[in-house]
């Protein structure tokens, strides 16, 4: 705060950080070099080495980790994660939460002017305004799955609930396709869908032998006693593209298209 004249309520924690600042008020930055360029920023919290380094006056900003917003001069953006939104300059209401997030991925660089703009995940990248990207783009095992109501999505994305999980399961520690279970009553409706165990083992559910006793496949390894979550895959989208929806139960309406 060398240069401050007017500015006030600020607090700077850090060599250079808020050097210049002259009429910037409610800043707060902690870190080598945070918000070392501004001048007449408000509201700005850079936390971080280099954190909204190059900004001077933008106002209403929030850098979290080394570099995040280090280029900014926009308004109201929000990085969490080293690196994030690190090219962003004019752009404006714009979130970026990860390592890497909104910063770049190889060649691919998250837009400097977006708007309203958001990427979630490590080395996620968003390059439109107006759109939110969850995890990270490619190919192959770089790309992130996306899940809802399981913790182990196996399709690019997929809605698969837990429709059951009384009782207890394993194959009794050793390699095997038959899991045995403890207090369940399996269906023949589960055929299909995917068992997850507490550890992150899973399989899929091939055959149905009777309330205690499933195959699956490939063949696991689980502990008796596992506790176990069973997911249909309701609605899921692989990879390719291909799409399948599944009631969770023999149903004819499973599917229902539907008027005005």
């Amino acid at each position: 705060l060398t240069k401050n004249v007017s500015g006030f309520q600020n607090n700077a924690f850090g060599n250079r950080a808020l050097k210049n600042n002259t009429s910037g008020y409610d800043n707060n930055a902690i870190g080598q070099a945070a918000l070392t360029s501004n001048t007449t920023g408000y509201s700005n919290i850079g936390i971080g080495p280099d954190a909204l380094n190059q900004n001077t006056t933008g106002y209403e900003n929030v850098a979290i980790g080394q570099q995040s917003l280090y280029y900014t001069n926009g308004n109201g953006n929000t990085g969490i994660g080293v690196g994030s939104l690190y090219y962003n300059t004019t752009g404006t209401y714009n979130t970026a939460l990860g390592y890497y997030a909104g910063y770049e991925d190889g060649s691919f660089r998250t837009s400097y002017n977006l708007q309203n703009a958001s990427a979630i995940g490590a080395y996620s990248q968003v390059q439109q305004s107006d759109s939110i990207i969850l995890g990270r783009s490619g190919s192959g095992s770089a790309t992130t799955k996306i899940g809802i109501g399981t913790t182990a999505p196996t399709d690019l994305f997929s809605i698969s609930p837990d429709i059951y999980d009384t009782g207890t399961a394993g194959t009794g520690g050793v390699s095997s396709t038959t899991v045995t279970g403890s207090g369940t009553t399996w269906t023949s409706n589960m055929v299909g869908m995917e068992i997850i165990f507490s550890n992150g083992v899973k399989a899929t559910i091939t055959a149905f032998s009777s309330t205690t006793s499933i195959t699956v496949t490939p063949a696991i390894t689980v502990d008796d006693g596992t506790d176990y979550r069973i997911h249909n895959r309701a609605f899921y989208v692989t990879s390719t593209g291909s799409a399948g929806l599944r009631s969770s139960t023999n149903s004819a309406t499973a599917f229902n298209v539907q008027n005005a």
